[in-house]
């Protein structure tokens, strides 16, 4: 099971990422509106800033290209970015040679490294950038302004969300103490699973397509060996 939560901080997504028992794996992202500088004008896009690791995370590959790494999030590395399949289709109507192309993000010359799979929908974003969170120092790019984080982890096996739970909140303590005003006395973290929250129409269609999917391939098996017992 995947999470989501909201983390006002750098310095508290690094310290959730290191210190905590109840995660196999976490990253973080911060929305951010991208505009895309077209020949007839510029269109605005949904984008993502993203630590590189979420594509790792989510086990999903690219359809084309590569995912987001460690490298191009790190200061002065080359500006690149991903695309979904969505933007694949609406601005490069599919074009498989479009890997490598530059193109104007935000006034920035970026080159489109990967596209997306139809199924690749966390946020429903049009693309993703990189992001680099340290404890000291956040870099997240020309064009976003937001300290909020919004932090995903994968939770390890028989760990309830309500113990994650508890646990973000023995290492938020410290910020209690020392930042008040993104941790206030009554701060209380609360971790909450995906197919608790709302997600969209597509991606909430593809989810019950696949189960249907998976129910008929089990009712195929039990047929087969039901006949097989009967011979």
């Amino acid at each position: 099971r995947r999470i989501g939560a909201t983390v006002e901080g750098h310095a508290a997504f690094v310290d959730f990422k290191e210190q905590n028992h109840s995660f196999e794996d976490m990253f973080g992202l911060v929305y951010r509106g991208v505009h895309f500088a077209r020949s007839n004008g510029t269109e605005e896009f949904t984008g993502a800033s993203v630590t590189p690791d979420m594509f790792e995370s989510l086990g999903i590959p690219p359809l084309l290209g590569r995912p987001l790494t460690d490298q191009d999030a790190k200061p002065g590395a080359p500006p690149v970015f991903v695309i979904s399949y969505r933007l694949w289709t609406k601005l490069f109507h599919r074009d498989p040679n479009i890997l490598g192309s530059t193109h104007t993000l935000n006034a920035t010359r970026m080159t489109l490294v990967g596209v997306m799979p139809p199924r690749f929908q966390i946020g429903d974003f049009d693309l993703w950038l990189p992001l680099d969170i340290t404890r000291d120092t956040f870099v997240p790019g020309a064009g976003i302004v937001s300290n909020e984080i919004w932090t995903v982890g994968h939770l390890k096996p028989g760990v309830s969300p309500e113990t994650a739970a508890a646990d973000l909140q023995l290492i938020a303590a410290p910020f209690q103490k020392d930042d008040p005003i993104y941790f206030p006395p009554h701060f209380r973290i609360v971790v909450n699973t995906f197919n608790s929250q709302p997600v969209g129409r597509d991606f909430k269609f593809g989810l019950f397509a696949l189960m249907a999917g998976v129910t008929m391939l089990l009712v195929i098996a039990c047929s087969n060996v039901a006949n097989l017992l009967l011979a």
